[in-house]
């Protein structure tokens, strides 16, 4: 599709009559705004492949099922809400359910913003699949995001899939700044919302094993440790960055397997906190 501006919503119903049998391939060359949502595909056995090449904003939402999103040239997917023509929340690429797979293009100069709006936009807890695939993100100009509903969020239309806005529930002094540990001996609960680990002596393939991953953490202590509390992981291996989400379902005072699901791995990119934000 090309033209100035591209607009395309589809839902169950278009997927499975248009594309019955197919994988839906949606292809964008536009000289200005891009907005594709797939946010109506409830069928998790439904996935989409959207690509993109354009010059101005791009939102991009994937459905429940194993998406695959990739962006090219200069366009911008990291914005402000109302930034995209025709779209609600900012420019950026927001999976949604599934085990998604999201380019970002290498090298393209601008900030690509990957949204999480709910802890079940990756893999169930206790389970090392069902995670997003991030590529080609630029450490220290793209950034992760955590949707926030509050006047500061740039992306609040409520997620069909998932519940409630992840941001909400992890920012516990509602002053919409991200508060990071980094390489913590010990975590409060009631105040740190991201841990980040760096310069680890983990494996790329330790990264998706929660097994290994708990066993790294098990010299990491838990204060205020109540049921449902909730963090974020950022845990480099030797290449890649994996990123978790942790909701505590008992007061022992430490991390196991079974409270952690696996949102991410960000393959070739060594992040930091500062990679991570609200919006």
């Amino acid at each position: 599709m090309a033209g100035t501006d591209a607009r395309v919503r589809v839902n169950n119903a278009d997927l499975q009559n248009a594309f019955s049998g197919q994988v839906a391939t949606f292809q964008f060359i536009a000289s200005d705004d891009v907005f594709f949502s797939a946010s109506e595909v409830t069928d998790s056995t439904e996935g989409v492949v959207v690509i993109v090449g354009a010059p101005g904003d791009a939102l991009l939402v994937g459905g429940a099922g194993d998406d695959s999103i990739s962006v090219s040239g200069n366009i911008s997917a990291g914005g402000i809400a109302g930034s995209v023509d025709g779209a609600t929340d900012g420019a950026g690429i927001i999976g949604l359910g599934g085990a998604d797979t999201i380019d970002l293009g290498a090298g393209n100069g601008t900030t690509d913003n990957v949204v999480y709006k709910t802890a079940q936009d990756g893999g169930l807890e206790g389970q090392n699949t069902g995670f997003d695939t991030i590529i080609d993100f630029e450490a220290g100009t793209d950034q992760i995001i955590f949707s926030v509903s509050t006047s500061a969020g740039s992306y609040v239309t409520t997620a069909e899939t998932g519940s409630g806005f992840m941001g909400d529930t992890m920012d516990k002094n509602t002053d919409n700044v991200l508060d990071v540990v980094t390489n913590p001996l010990s975590i409060d609960l009631a105040a740190a919302e991201l841990a980040a680990y760096t310069a680890t002596a983990l494996s790329d393939a330790d990264l998706v094993d929660l097994a290994a991953v708990e066993l790294f953490l098990a010299a990491t202590g838990l204060t205020n440790d109540t049921t449902d509390q909730v963090l974020v992981f950022s845990i480099q291996g030797a290449a890649n960055t994996a990123v978790y989400s942790f909701a505590s379902n008992g007061a022992n005072g430490s991390v196991e397997a079974g409270e952690l699901s696996i949102l991410a791995v960000v393959e070739s990119a060594l992040l930091t906190g500062a990679d991570y934000a609200y919006g």
